[in-house]
């Protein structure tokens, strides 16, 4: 499955060269970080799926796909920053090629089923103000399986062969490569680019572009309702004024008319 070159040696020899100018101390410093940021990752999300499973008036929809974004973001922490952390206290990448396809694999899958899910997120809000009635959960659980099938057609290429993965960032971490010159690389790096980042990105704006514009027409319905409301209140407070003081005049003209008459009796 995955793609070994000779005796599992390490992926790029001139990227390793090129990262041992970093100091050492500066990998400390990502190791502390990379700790506190999986520890807080896993015990947020873990926290955000126990909530979102004992909350029943949410939106069903909205909780299948939130609750796999957390859970996304605790199996990704917990499968791979520890090589991370490992790799920095050691100031370089020591799992070999197997590891770092594992490590690339694993982060890119992760990262990739988000921008998915974050889209079918915001096309599923749009598409909510708008519709007659609520899709069904099947609905839901069938567009959940293509979003996971996506991300495992846009993450799983470098383990058969199309580009690989390789070791980034300080030498410390691992991602497809984007420094190769070859056509099929560039290819690749292209079809990431599209179908991971492109259309992902133009369905959340598209999605609350139409979001926003229903908001902003309900926002200046209800305004509009509200100015012919108090005008309406007005209208008919102002002819009861009029009719109260046509009634009092009427009154007093009568009382000052029969007054006369009351006084010769």
């Amino acid at each position: 499955m995955f793609n070994v070159s000779n005796n599992d040696k390490l992926v790029n020899d001139s990227f390793i060269i090129q990262h041992l100018s970093f100091p050492i101390a500066l990998h400390y410093v990502m190791a502390a970080l990379i700790f506190l940021v999986a520890v807080f990752s896993i015990v947020g999300n873990i926290l955000t799926l126990l909530v979102l499973y004992s909350q029943k008036k949410y939106s069903q929809q909205i909780k299948i796909y939130r609750m796999q974004l957390a859970f996304s973001h605790v199996v990704s922490p917990m499968a791979t920053y520890w090589m991370y952390m490992i790799s920095s206290l050691r100031g370089k990448w020591i799992f070999g090629q197997i590891g770092c396809s594992f490590y690339g694999f694993v982060q890119g899958f992760c990262a990739l089923l988000s921008i998915l899910i974050f889209a079918a997120i915001a096309f599923n809000r749009a598409h909510s103000l708008t519709a007659v009635s609520t899709p069904p959960i099947n609905h839901t659980i069938r567009s959940s399986i293509f979003l996971w099938m996506t991300a495992l057609a846009l993450s799983s290429p470098p383990l058969f062969g199309w580009n690989r993965y390789t070791i980034d960032g300080l030498g410390t971490t691992c991602c497809f490569d984007l420094h190769s010159d070859d056509l099929p690389s560039r290819a690749f790096v292209v079809y990431m680019l599209i179908f991971g980042f492109i259309v992902p990105l133009a369905i959340i704006v598209v999605s609350y572009r139409k979001v926003l514009i229903v908001l902003l027409n309900s926002a200046m319905f209800k305004k509009r309702s509200t100015a012919l409301h108090y005008t309406d209140e007005n209208s008919n407070t102002h002819s009861f004024i009029e009719a109260s003081t046509r009634r009092l005049k009427i009154d007093r003209l009568y009382l000052r008319e029969s007054a006369p008459i009351q006084a010769c009796r």
